[in-house]
């Protein structure tokens, strides 16, 4: 009895140590051995107590290796998972490396354009010859010549190519129309459309033809002043205008750029601003004079609109009403949302009013007694 209890003691003390077992300690060992031998004593040389302990103790001491071998082998599992996701890190797909390797390319490359470019800025100018030529900055390299020279081609970008966009009106026995018209094609006269077959093409939109054909000399002086570049305007606007009504084109060249859109700005045009009449559908292109400028809604490309028709009545009913400032004409449609619209509704009134004078003149007078009697006198 009392060495199943010692051997019970040694499986609890084993459960404490979290199931080691050193191999230097033989005492407990034999402890544990012969506390499984008295399981299997007989029943006469056994003590119920001793028995209910060492099957206790024994049980829970195989529980706990069973849950000691599957931490450790969770451990394991574990560590092994983490060394994989070392060496699998290490080894980096090809296309990352490819990547990496692209990146420093275009890196080195694109520094020794700046390189490059700056030293072709500071070098100094040469004459037909091929003589250099001397300046403030000396004869020789000057990292001061390239910043000048980076400066001054910002500024070319940024504002307009030249102080004076349209040439001086004309003089007689030439005629000059009494107003400037400025046009923007995209969004106006034709919409940009892509597809996968024909890549970028510029859709048409319906009255063109009229709208030019009507806006022409000697009622408007009309320039198209897009934000387009020239390589792009250059065949929309030859195969628009056949018949040559419009009688100068601008570019992006002739904007001005404010780091984010091209802004037009109607200064350089050398002509009175109170004459000219800017036609866009962006107000962020026409920030700097507002009061000319009259904003449309961008063309959606239906087939069916006739926003040009109205245009151009509007156009040629100002035109003829020879208003000194047309900035007051175009404030004034400005300050409603669909100015189209509300021309459209003026101009119903102004039919009706002059029906009514119509018919007021053609109506017979009816003859009063005086006028029988100075007949009859006669």
């Amino acid at each position: 009895k009392m060495s199943a209890l010692r051997g019970s003691t040694c499986l609890f003390k084993r459960i404490l140590s979290k199931g080691t077992i050193t191999n230097s300690n033989l005492s407990e060992s034999r402890r544990t051995i012969s506390s499984l031998q008295y399981i299997y004593r007989p029943n006469s040389l056994r003590s119920p107590l001793g028995v209910c302990a060492c099957v206790f103790f024994r049980r829970s001491n195989d529980h706990w290796i069973h849950t000691r071998n599957v931490l450790y082998n969770d451990s394991v599992t574990s560590d092994s998972k983490v060394n994989s996701e070392k060496e699998d890190a290490k080894k980096k797909p090809k296309w990352k490396k490819y990547g990496e390797y692209f990146m420093w390319f275009n890196l080195a490359f694109f520094s020794a354009g700046a390189v490059y470019s700056l030293y072709i800025l500071g070098v100094p100018p040469t004459d037909p010859e091929g003589n250099v030529v001397g300046d403030e900055f000396g004869k020789g390299f000057s990292i001061k010549r390239s910043i000048a020279n980076f400066k001054m081609k910002k500024q070319e970008i940024e504002e307009p190519s030249r102080k004076k966009l349209l040439p001086e009106p004309l003089q007689p026995p030439f005629v000059q129309p009494p107003y400037t018209l400025v046009l923007e094609i995209t969004g106006i006269l034709v919409k940009p459309e892509w597809t996968i077959k024909t890549g970028w093409r510029f859709k048409k939109r319906p009255g063109v033809d009229y709208f030019l054909q009507a806006i022409g000399p000697p009622l408007f002086e009309t320039v198209v002043y897009t934000s387009e570049t020239g390589m792009n305007a250059i065949p929309v606007i030859h195969s628009l205008d056949q018949q040559g009504n419009i009688m100068y084109k601008l570019y992006r060249d002739a904007t001005l750029y404010d780091g984010k859109d091209h802004v037009k700005d109607l200064s350089y045009l050398n002509r009175d601003l109170s004459k000219v009449i800017m036609i866009d559908c962006k107000s962020k292109a026409v920030n700097l004079q507002r009061n000319n400028a009259f904003v449309l809604k961008e063309w959606d490309g239906d087939e069916n609109d006739t926003s040009l028709f109205d245009l151009a009545s509007f156009l040629q009913t100002l035109a003829h009403s020879k208003v000194d400032d047309v900035r007051s004409v175009l404030e004034y449609y400005m300050q409603f949302d669909d100015p189209m619209a509300k021309f459209r509704e003026n101009q119903l009134i102004l039919q009706e009013e002059q029906e009514k004078q119509r018919i007021m003149q053609e109506r017979p007078k009816q003859k009063s007694p005086l006028d029988f009697a100075r007949s009859f006198k006669r």
